[in-house]
């Protein structure tokens, strides 16, 4: 859908739930950090504070 587009790189349904459940943040603050990240899980946790 429209909505689920970006202009960042492809992130995947997998890849936000991982960054949600270590950091509990929400779907959009997982996904902004994925994509600052450009798809890097361990940088878009750590600029998130998860472990």
């Amino acid at each position: 859908t429209p909505e689920e587009r970006s202009c960042g790189p492809d992130i995947s349904e997998e890849d936000l739930q991982i960054v949600m459940e270590k950091t509990g943040a929400g779907r959009e603050e997982a996904r902004e950090a994925l994509e600052s990240a450009n798809g890097d899980l361990v940088e878009a946790i750590m600029k998130l504070g998860g472990e």
